[in-house]
């Protein structure tokens, strides 16, 4: 019998925190469910006005899920303000997921009970960019409409992913013959201005000193003249660097950092769980831009994933126009709104209706690529 029981705050310590890095080590669900994520999250993504907070649901006394989650106030179109409750899981730039077993079957329909259970004042319950194949999405749409809750049930936008062939040649092969091309010369290109190396953080690299120059290659990039780079926010730096911690004493960090001529001139970073890569981070040196040193560096990532038996490289975040050369395809995603019957509830499903009148779901059959400037 599934039971789902409230904690206060983040269960990042005590027997809960080892039953949270258990389900995490079976590598079932996205990075962003694991532990060593949540704790990075509370550098600074999580703030003291935030009602932190942690369902943890059992079957006959066996941990088979763990959702954190906050009840924040949001300000929504200048107009209102909503308690939304948000998973950790959404609050950075990925796909959403619920850390469970992989026998954890409906486990949807006790979250909503614990849902109405929640001691706390809410208006709305928002996951969003949970992948159309992931089961929860499945779950979701076959328990909301009984569950007695309003909701509204979205598409979103894709994201791109690559299926890693068996051997790189082949991967080559699918690609077209001017994506081949162009790899050739810009790899002649940046081999002619020196020696270059490509290191692993946690291999051939200390992983504190691959982060430092992690952060360097971000300085000298285009993102820090417009104020996005991780140097540039106090607190995203503090995420990347527990980050880049948790995930190498888990054994899941994949950071590939390019030197030119024992200088860091683009970097990689990505999660790995079982047979996945999902790509974090990556940037380049602007100085370097006309020898594409992030295609050159992206390259020899396929090819080491290739090598270590990967099977899929993910990109989690944003559509982007440079990924949609590398990848196989897009997977879409949906986001699920659930009202609770209080008056912040009901107006901001009244708002949402409006909304959904002037913005319709993205089309499937067309891809929006994000601007990464914007």
């Amino acid at each position: 019998m599934i039971i789902a029981r409230t904690v206060d705050g983040l269960a990042v310590a005590g027997p809960e925190a080892d039953e949270w890095a258990a389900l995490d080590a079976a590598g079932l669900c996205e990075p962003n469910t694991s532990l060593y994520w949540a704790r990075a999250l509370l550098a600074g993504h999580i703030v003291p006005a935030d009602k932190p907070f942690t369902w943890l649901l059992t079957d006959d006394g066996r941990s088979i899920a763990i959702i954190p989650a906050v009840i924040r106030r949001e300000r929504v179109a200048g107009i209102m303000s909503v308690r939304m409750i948000r998973l950790v899981a959404d609050l950075s730039t990925a796909h959403s997921d619920l850390l469970r077993a992989s026998d954890a079957d409906g486990i949807v329909a006790e979250l909503l009970v614990a849902l109405r259970q929640l001691p706390w004042p809410w208006d709305v319950l928002r996951i969003g960019n949970l992948l159309e194949c992931n089961p929860i999405a499945g779950e979701l749409r076959g328990f909301l409409p009984v569950s007695g809750f309003k909701h509204r049930v979205r598409r979103e936008q894709p994201s791109y992913y690559l299926d890693l062939p068996a051997t790189y040649d082949r991967f080559l092969a699918s690609r077209s013959s001017k994506f081949r091309n162009y790899l050739r010369r810009k790899s002649r290109q940046l081999e002619a201005m020196g020696c270059l190396e490509v290191r692993r953080a946690g291999r051939d690299l200390d992983v504190m000193q691959g982060y430092r120059d992690l952060l360097t290659v971000e300085e000298r990039s285009w993102k820090h003249a417009h104020g996005t780079a991780i140097t540039s926010i106090s607190r995203q730096r503090e995420f990347y660097r527990l980050l880049c911690i948790g995930a190498a004493q888990c054994g899941r960090l994949h950071l590939q950092v390019l030197y030119l001529d024992g200088r860091p001139i683009a970097f990689d970073l990505g999660i790995t769980a079982a047979d996945r890569y999902s790509y974090v981070k990556t940037s380049f040196d602007e100085s370097l831009r006309p020898a594409s040193p992030a295609t050159v560096l992206r390259a020899r990532l396929v090819e080491s994933l290739i090598g270590d038996g990967f099977r899929c490289l993910d990109f989690p975040a944003e559509p982007y126009e440079w990924e949609e050369q590398w990848s196989s395809g897009v997977r879409w995603h949906s986001s699920f709104l659930v009202y609770n019957r209080t008056l912040g509830g009901q107006a901001y499903r009244a708002l949402t209706k409006i909304r959904r009148r002037e913005r319709p779901a993205p089309d499937s059959g067309r891809v929006r690529h994000v601007d990464p400037r914007a």
